[in-house]
């Protein structure tokens, strides 16, 4: 997911929290980018077709990507 969109949906979360902690949200966000480094993922072995991207108004469709990749490692 791009940045922005990501930070966008965690700033959102945050503010509906009774006590925001947006300073928390910042180290998190910026741990997830180093955790989540493509060349991390690489490493852990993880190929970019077992990846999903779940956009703004597409959760039905990563959804459904994602339960199809789940019964073809089952079939297999």
């Amino acid at each position: 997911m791009e940045d922005g969109e990501r930070l966008a949906r965690a700033l959102a979360r945050e503010r509906k929290q009774e006590e925001p902690k947006y300073e928390e949200l910042c180290r998190r966000f910026l741990a997830d980018t180093a955790d989540f480094a493509p060349e991390k993922v690489r490493e852990a072995g993880i190929r970019p077709e077992d990846t999903f991207e779940n956009r703004t108004g597409q959760f039905d469709r990563c959804e459904a990507a994602v339960r199809e990749r789940i019964l073809q490692k089952m079939r297999e």
